[in-house]
């Protein structure tokens, strides 16, 4: 009997750069197990790849300054790559949770043991037979692009979103408030201080054509939602969208790192076409600025 099983092919990339105005970069991502090393988060990189098994996709933003920032977010998207690749990843909402909170006390004691004050959101999509899986802490967002409908599908958990929810603020406040940046959960949190809450999603059938956006709020502080969304609409390959997220970013003033993972659905073929399931191809690009 003929093999009728077909594999759902994904292409991803993730562009990250320092900005305009800070001297190093305290982001980091996780493009399905390819992250950026120490020496060259201060340089820009863009990564690509596609694959067709189990993946990951991260953006985590380091908090603390400098290097404890760095060390943070390089942390997050370790922990990432190892959960992909030790074959404990899982979609299941309490093996999500476990592995949030394991995230979480990791970072916090290597901020203790370096003895500083650190941590790092983290926005994460897991890939798996049944769709995309989205999960994140803090204020690095997650965004899907399906048909026509452009919509956030992450929740920030900032002290701004808390005020807006009770009504205290309004949504036009958001952006100008001066707790905007104020971090409610995060990775290297005291959970001694406050409850650990994650915001993990219901899981998303794939659809061919849909678009995710994973970004650090170096995105989202410069540009509108309507502009990121023109951005993502264009039928281009998803290096170029996400090179031209980055540059709308710095252009606007760049006052932030800014990092951008997409995340495509292209296409589902028949799994007697490849020579199995679950095969990557990736490279790596180096974008140098003075």
């Amino acid at each position: 009997m003929e093999d009728k099983r077909t594999e759902t092919v994904i292409a991803a990339a993730a562009c990250s750069d320092r900005g305009c105005r800070r001297i190093n970069n305290e982001d980091n991502f996780c493009l399905n197990g390819k992250y950026m090393q120490r020496e060259e988060r201060d340089q820009g990189a863009l990564y690509q790849c596609s694959t067709e098994g189990n993946a990951i996709f991260a953006v985590c933003d380091g908090m603390g300054g400098e290097e404890a920032g760095e060390e943070a977010s390089l942390l997050s998207v370790q922990l990432c790559s190892r959960y992909l690749k030790d074959g404990a990843m899982s979609s299941d909402k309490k093996a999500l949770q476990a592995f949030l909170l394991d995230g979480c006390i990791s970072v916090m004691k290597q901020a203790q043991r370096n003895h500083n004050r650190s941590g790092s959101t983290i926005a994460m999509l897991i890939a798996d037979e049944s769709g995309l899986h989205p999960a994140n802490m803090g204020d690095s967002r997650i965004y899907r692009l399906s048909g026509k409908k452009f919509s956030q599908i992450s929740e920030d958990h900032t002290e701004v979103q808390r005020l807006l929810k009770k009504g205290i603020i309004t949504k036009k406040q958001l952006k100008t408030h001066p707790q905007r940046h104020m971090i409610r959960q995060y990775w290297g949190m005291p959970l001694s201080v406050a409850p650990f809450s994650p915001y993990i999603g219901a899981g998303i059938p794939y659809e061919n054509g849909d678009k995710y956006l994973i970004c650090s709020d170096g995105l989202t502080d410069m540009l509108e939602d309507i502009q990121i969304e023109d951005i993502m609409k264009q039928s281009k390959p998803v290096e170029q969208i996400c090179r031209e997220l980055v540059d709308e970013a710095l252009q606007k003033g760049g006052k932030d790192n800014v990092t951008v993972l997409v995340v495509e659905i292209q296409s589902t073929v028949s799994a007697g076409q490849t020579e199995g399931t679950g095969w990557l191809s990736c490279f790596r690009r180096f974008l140098h600025r003075s």
